[in-house]
């Protein structure tokens, strides 16, 4: 069985399973109904650096972080407070 990933141009996560759209769990519209620390688990687990088109909800809380490779922001919606506490970045592009 092939896993199908998430329509979203450039985006090679797999497809969500509550998406309605084909898309992943970062660039599924369907906002609201996510779980902000299921997400946060999801970027820390798999070293995730490029938000490019993230779609966050809720509030994420990044404490004492190391974030070693370009943070990309870029066509983020952030729905809630994203925080980084006492994080450091090499590089931020937002």
């Amino acid at each position: 069985m092939t896993t199908q990933t998430c329509k979203y141009d450039g985006c090679n996560e797999n497809i969500w399973n509550k998406s309605n759209n084909d898309f992943c769990l970062f660039h599924d519209p369907q906002i609201g109904k996510k779980n902000p620390s299921k997400i946060k688990k999801h970027i820390i687990r798999n070293n995730i650096y490029d938000f490019t088109g993230f779609k966050l909800p809720g509030n994420i809380i990044f404490k004492d972080g190391n974030f070693n490779d370009e943070l990309n922001f870029e066509e983020t919606l952030i729905e809630g407070v994203l925080i980084f506490k006492n994080c450091e970045f090499v590089k931020l592009k937002i």
